[in-house]
């Protein structure tokens, strides 16, 4: 884990130690002034702890990958402009014939 990861978990650490002991100490307390026992102070508790855990695995799911947005290719004219550049190629000596047609053929292939 890096240093700023750490520092995250102990930021949620520390939150959720407070956001556990304030509410039960509140509903403790209410309870007890309100004369309806503990039961009642832990039934609220029980969805503080609810909350709680789903925040916790909202924040420790890994993040889904993102597949970035294309902008759809015009294909046609990106084929044209592949084959000009692999018949430059070729005139130039850098393909063969052969690494030419079956280069060519892919493109064809793709359309």
């Amino acid at each position: 884990m890096n240093p700023l990861e750490v520092t995250v978990l102990i930021y949620i650490v520390l939150i959720l130690f407070v956001w556990f002991w304030l509410p039960a100490a509140c509903l403790l307390w209410v309870a007890t002034h309100r004369g309806r026992g503990v039961a009642w102070a832990l039934w609220g508790l029980l969805g503080w702890i609810g909350l709680a855990i789903g925040l916790v695995m909202l924040l420790t799911a890994p993040r889904l990958e993102e597949e970035p947005v294309v902008a759809p290719a015009d294909t046609a004219t990106d084929a044209v402009e592949r084959l000009r550049t692999l018949g430059e190629l070729r005139e130039q000596g850098l393909l063969t014939d052969s690494e030419f047609e079956e280069r060519r053929s892919r493109v064809l292939e793709q359309l």
